[in-house]
C-alpha cells in the first residue's frame, strides 16, 4: 500500500544515514520500525532491589504500587490528624 508521511528533516537526514548504512531502503527501513512498533508490549519482570535486613530481596514496586501506597499513607495521616 503506497502512503505519504512528512518526517522532520532532522528525522528524514537520520533515517537516510541509517539505510545508506545498514544498505536497506528507506521502505525497509520504516516498515521494520512500524512492524516493530505494533507488537505487543513484553513487560518484564520488575527488578529486585537489595537484599533486606533478613536477607530476603526486596522487589521493586511498579509506579501503579507507589500511588496505591502514596494514597493509603495520605489517608492515614489525614485520618490520624482527625482525631486529635
Amino acid at each position: 500500500m503506497r502512503t505519504t508521511i512528512n518526517l522532520p528533516d532532522s528525522v528524514f537526514r537520520q533515517a537516510k544515514a541509517r539505510v545508506a548504512l545498514e544498505g536497506l531502503t528507506l521502505k525497509e527501513l520504516i516498515t521494520s520500525y512500524v512492524v516493530q512498533g505494533l507488537q505487543p508490549c513484553r513487560r518484564s519482570t520488575p527488578p529486585m532491589m537489595a537484599k533486606a535486613a533478613t536477607g530476603r530481596p526486596i522487589p521493586a514496586l511498579s509506579g501503579d504500587k507507589l500511588a496505591e501506597l502514596e494514597i493509603q499513607e495520605n489517608i492515614e495521616k489525614y485520618e490520624r490528624s482527625t482525631r486529635r
